[in-house]
């Protein structure tokens, strides 16, 4: 155990290992990137050891991942790495808001919302939950036609079926089909005077509702359109925009709005580096390097904190020149 240690702390603090690294590094995202590579090779290299020399290094191993996965998050040139995470923040949120694509341009954006998207409403006319339907007894047959797709629903109304009892079948076997149309029934006033209100369910999806054999949609005058289906507008600094739906995708930016409402005045959004996020990460590092010298017996505790004392070392930056060059550097600044 103690020589197959003693190999890898000699592989991790000189040889095969350091020739893999760059000699100097000078900023914090290189360094990582540099602890990240040395960790690399040093668990690669323990785990040769382990099965070369049958011992219990399974637990280092696993720290030595953790170790390399919280340096890579913090590496630049890391697809999702921490710098080049963003965030974008809005002056009013409740209004609009927005997310921005992993390095994204810092910017800020000026929004101006002249309409949201709405989804067309139709509704049957209100009548008293027992009143009868006027539904022809029988099978009944509707048809639902939304996106090019057109779904038939056949209903068995008996005579004795009221109002309530109609809508409520009906709206269920529409939710249950999940054509895009959602159905459910309301109450209009305090006399209860349910009707049927039927939405899309997306804000560009018009539909249609027809009767194909019988006179259901007829008889409740479920085909009323209480509103129109519409589309977002809104310009980006200075750009217009139009989306089906309330999220406006701005390619230029790589960000997605969200808005909620129309805007009185312009609202600025910024994106900005996620400083969260990179502290997050920065912790997570350094409490995977701390784990490095925790083990469940002395000599697994002692072996992790040689490997943490050596990957440190070879991340660290080269002292700063105290020579003749640096004094001139600082004269002809002065």
């Amino acid at each position: 155990m103690d020589g197959s240690i003693s190999r890898l702390g000699g592989l991790i603090s000189g040889g095969v290992l350091a020739r893999a690294l760059t000699p100097a590094v000078t900023t914090f995202p290189a360094r990582t990137r540099s602890l990240r590579d040395r960790t690399t090779d040093a668990t690669n290299e323990l785990g040769v050891t382990a099965r070369a020399a049958g011992a219990g290094l399974g637990a280092l191993a696993r720290r030595l991942s953790a170790v390399r996965e919280a340096a890579a998050r913090l590496s630049l040139g890391t697809a999702n790495g921490a710098f080049a995470a963003r965030r974008m923040t809005s002056a009013a949120a409740g209004v609009v808001s927005g997310t921005a694509s992993v390095n994204a341009a810092r910017h800020k954006f000026i929004v101006q919302v002249t309409s949201v998207a709405a989804a067309q409403v139709d509704l049957t006319t209100p009548k008293a939950a027992s009143a009868s339907t006027g539904i022809n007894p029988g099978a009944n047959t509707l048809t639902i036609t939304t996106g090019g797709k057109t779904t038939a629903f056949t209903f068995e109304i008996a005579a004795r079926y009221t109002q309530l009892e109609t809508l409520t079948n009906l709206a269920w076997r529409i939710k249950a089909a999940n054509v895009g149309v959602r159905a459910r029934v309301i109450s209009q006033d305090v006399g209860g005077t349910p009707g049927a209100a039927r939405g899309s369910d997306r804000r560009d999806a018009a539909f249609a509702v027809q009767d194909r054999s019988g006179n259901l949609v007829a008889a409740l005058e479920a085909g009323t359109v209480a509103a129109t289906a519409s589309n977002a507008h809104a310009s980006v600094d200075g750009t217009p925009y139009a989306s089906a739906t309330n999220q406006i995708q701005v390619p230029a930016g790589n960000v997605a709005l969200a808005v909620r409402q129309t805007t009185a005045e312009a609202v600025s959004l910024r994106v900005e580096s996620d400083v969260p996020g990179v502290l997050a990460a920065v912790q997570r590092l350094a409490e995977s390097l701390n784990a490095l010298g925790e083990g469940g017996s002395e000599s697994d505790a002692q072996a992790g904190s040689a490997v943490r004392t050596a990957l440190l070392a070879a991340a660290a930056i080269p002292p700063r020149r105290r020579g003749p060059r640096a004094h001139r550097d600082r004269a002809g600044r002065d």
